[in-house]
């Protein structure tokens, strides 16, 4: 659950890379444990895969789902960052790249490095 992944990085806040995998479900998420966001100042490199968990067996893109990956970007703050990977899995076009801009601390106008695997529209 993503909620777990974050209060993890809370706690390892001298990240300078991190590669993580969220397995995403139709359920709710509750985030609402976690105040605030987390600063990862050092964080240089990441890695981020959406991937649906392993008992979707119908993955649509649902009300629930992109909320989810928006929340996450919301949590993060990573003032270094040079490289951002994002991956999703099934393509399904689960979230939209302007909402994570939106709502995100990756200062995207400092990136050396932007790694996308996703389904984009032309206008993003």
């Amino acid at each position: 659950m993503s909620s777990e992944a974050l209060k993890i990085m809370q706690k390892t806040l001298n990240l300078l890379s991190l590669c993580i995998c969220f397995m995403l479900s139709q359920e709710p998420s509750v985030h609402s444990a976690l105040m605030g966001k987390i600063t990862l100042p050092h964080l240089q490199n990441m890695w981020l895969n959406f991937s649906p968990g392993s008992n979707q067996v119908d993955f649509e893109v649902s009300k629930i789902i992109r909320p989810q990956i928006s929340s996450i970007f919301g949590f993060l703050s990573t003032p270094s960052l040079k490289l951002l990977s994002l991956i999703v899995y099934n393509g399904s076009r689960i979230f939209e790249m302007k909402t994570v801009q939106d709502s995100t601390g990756i200062p995207f106008h400092n990136l050396e490095t932007l790694e996308l695997a996703l389904e984009m529209t032309p206008k993003e």
